[in-house]
């Protein structure tokens, strides 16, 4: 579109609203995952908590579980975010984001059926994944099961406690 007439500013006009409400569709999925990095990590206040889940529209009763993903220093452009990102590409209920450079951590969305082995199953074929395709070795603690926003960071810690412990899916 050419011009300064009044259907090129309307057509420019347009095209920037829709081009903003793109990416502001993208951003909700991003902005959510550093809440709940937030969350994960203590670095908001409990009072802030549910105030800001509020303004993402996330519903605060999810059942989650954490599992840490602890690596080894890549030398390569490979990243374990991206692989394990792309292991659950269609659930946006799924959130996955590194804690520091040898960790990354996966909070699991969970129906009501899921339960311990099944999160032991799921971290071993990460695990799987991520040593067989990409020779990346990994230990994987799982953190138990959790309901609502305010635990997160428990089972996050669970599942840091495990690795520290031994107890880790390697």
């Amino acid at each position: 579109v050419e011009g300064e007439d009044p259907e090129a500013v309307r057509c420019c006009s347009a095209t920037a609203v829709v081009l903003d409400d793109m990416l502001k569709g993208g951003d909700d999925k991003d902005d959510i995952t550093s809440f709940i990095k937030n969350v994960v990590t203590d670095n908001i206040l409990p009072s802030d908590t549910y105030v800001r889940a509020r303004e993402l529209d996330f519903n605060t009763d999810v059942r989650t579980a954490a599992l840490v993903i602890r690596y080894d220093s890549i030398s390569n452009s490979v990243s374990v975010l991206e692989i394990v990102s792309q292991l659950f590409p269609q659930n946006t209920k799924d959130f996955v984001f590194n804690v520091n450079e040898n960790e990354s951590v996966l909070i699991k969305d969970l129906d009501d059926d899921v339960n311990m082995e099944t999160l032991t199953r799921l971290g071993e074929s990460i695990a799987d994944v991520l040593e067989n395709e990409h020779r990346i070795h990994v230990n994987i603690g799982i953190g138990s099961v959790v309901s609502g926003v305010k635990d997160m960071a428990a089972s996050f810690k669970g599942g840091r406690a495990g690795l520290e412990g031994g107890e880790g899916v390697a």
